[in-house]
């Protein structure tokens, strides 16, 4: 066709020669103008993995483990949706009637009773002697595809403590670097020392576009049946609560937990120093979770090697990529 074109351009007369030349460099021009920026991924939660917020006593298909005087077990069956960039986090909350830093659990994914992939430890305050802590764990998309079953297990080495309180959730994101999935990963822990302001973190979470900062908080007030209420952190923006519960008991003595998982995209530099109505002990674990691939309207991910396609975008073009996911690609 380019051939016919050239063809029929030295054909004409030297006025019309001159307005197709004109016309043909205005298109080229356009198209230039028009060629999409480089993609920017974002991270995001997979649909049906989000998390779950129904209690139960097992993480299932649509419930969180919440306990009083048991932690999270080996059977919690715990299917992940096709996708691409996956990352499986699962996040843990255990307060203990004394202080203690000697228990530790191990997260495990795959086949019950024979699970073959270990959840990497992304962050907790376990070091310290304390009643309350919060872990992070989490498995990348080569794990997840290698994984014999869909079964998440909780095991525990040290001393069995006396519980008051236990929480366990799990998510699956997409679109998220699988090299470097995990930045900054940090936590808060005041020890034996009861008070009003839970944080702020060690490191705070520099959210960058397309990133996502992630928090499980754990409080503990003891002597008392009445959850405390946090006014969570708004400065430079507010968190998404995930998840926001509690969980009271009186053995050996009374208690009241909060557990919240707590999301936020927003670009900034987010400390997380919130306030409690009553004084309580306090745990957090955080992480950001770095964006990778380019996720297009269907849910797949398109991974491109140079500039060329709009995150989000129906319809790309690229010059060579990945796609992976269950969409259709036509032309």
């Amino acid at each position: 066709m380019g051939k016919q074109l050239v063809t029929k351009i030295r054909g004409m007369n030297p006025l019309a020669k001159k307005g197709a030349l004109l016309l043909l460099a205005f298109l080229v021009s356009f198209a230039c103008i028009s060629v999409p920026t480089s993609a920017q991924a974002a991270v995001a939660a997979l649909t049906g993995n989000a998390w779950r917020t129904t209690a139960g006593t097992a993480i299932s298909a649509s419930a969180y483990f919440r306990g009083t005087t048991a932690a999270p077990g080996a059977t919690n069956t715990y299917s992940i949706a096709a996708g691409a960039n996956r990352l499986l986090v699962v996040v843990l909350s255990i307060n203990t009637s004394t202080a203690q830093n000697t228990r530790i659990p191990t997260v495990k994914y795959g086949l019950a009773g024979s699970e073959n992939q270990t959840l990497t430890l992304a962050t907790s305050d376990q070091a310290t002697s304390s009643r309350q802590h919060t872990w992070i764990f989490y498995l990348n998309e080569a794990g997840i595809a290698a994984a014999n079953g869909t079964n998440l297990s909780f095991t525990y080495a040290g001393a069995v403590p006396t519980y008051t309180g236990t929480f366990a959730n799990a998510a699956v994101y997409t679109g998220v670097d699988q090299t470097t999935p995990i930045l900054t990963p940090t936590t808060y822990n005041q020890g034996a020392t009861a008070n009003t302001t839970v944080g702020p973190l060690g490191t705070s979470q520099v959210v960058t576009t397309g990133n996502l900062a992630l928090q499980m908080m754990n409080v503990l007030r003891t002597g008392s049946s009445t959850a405390p209420t946090i006014t969570f952190d708004a400065t430079p923006a507010a968190w998404t609560s995930a998840v926001n519960i509690t969980r009271t008991g009186t053995t050996p003595a009374a208690y009241a937990a909060r557990f919240a998982v707590r999301t936020i995209a927003t670009a900034g530099t987010h400390d997380s120093t919130h306030t409690s109505n009553a004084s309580v002990l306090d745990s957090m674990s955080a992480v950001t979770l770095k964006a990778g691939g380019v996720t297009v309207t269907n849910g797949s991910v398109v991974t491109a090697p140079s500039p060329g396609v709009y995150a989000n975008d129906a319809n790309v073009t690229v010059d060579a990529f990945t796609l992976g996911g269950s969409g259709t690609v036509t032309g």
